[in-house]
């Protein structure tokens, strides 16, 4: 893995950790107006919504599913539900997931590092497009064309 892959993939993993243990080490830090329900209903549905597109990409891509940056050998360039949708459904998922559970526990923190991850996360879908075009080249070219990187665009 190159050292830019391994740094973003390290990234990740810390703001990943981050994110999860951030409600109980900044609990101060509040939503504003935190004694409304909304940022329960707020985190069903993007809790629901998270399962469900990163449950769809495990299932779409099987033994084929990498956490690192670099596609597998043997591959294949998958085009179907929830691809059809998000040329990275599972980061859709991912983001849906951290912004239930900054929701879910009413944590400022825990949503300004949610949306540092979509940062990081953004380098690294970078990485991975060049790979994917070198792997699939044309094919993967035309599907990017088509299709968004996140959900809308």
């Amino acid at each position: 893995m190159l050292d830019k892959e391994k740094t973003i993939y390290y990234l990740q993993g810390g703001l990943m950790i981050l994110i999860f243990i951030s409600p109980y080490l900044f609990h101060q830090y509040r939503m504003p107006f935190y004694y409304f329900d909304i940022y329960e209903i707020l985190a069903i549905v993007f809790g629901s919504l998270g399962i469900f597109f990163s449950v769809a990409t495990l299932k779409a891509m099987g033994p084929s599913f990498e956490t690192k940056p670099r596609p597998k050998k043997e591959g294949k360039l998958i085009k179907s539900f929830p691809f059809s949708f998000s040329r990275n459904p599972m980061y859709v998922g991912g983001f849906f997931l951290t912004l239930s559970w900054s929701f879910g526990h009413k944590s400022l923190m825990t949503f300004v590092f949610a949306l540092i991850l979509q940062f990081v996360l953004v380098k690294k879908i970078l990485i991975e497009e060049e790979l994917l075009e070198e792997k699939f080249g044309e094919e993967y070219l035309k599907y990017k064309k088509n299709t968004p990187r996140w959900l809308f665009f």
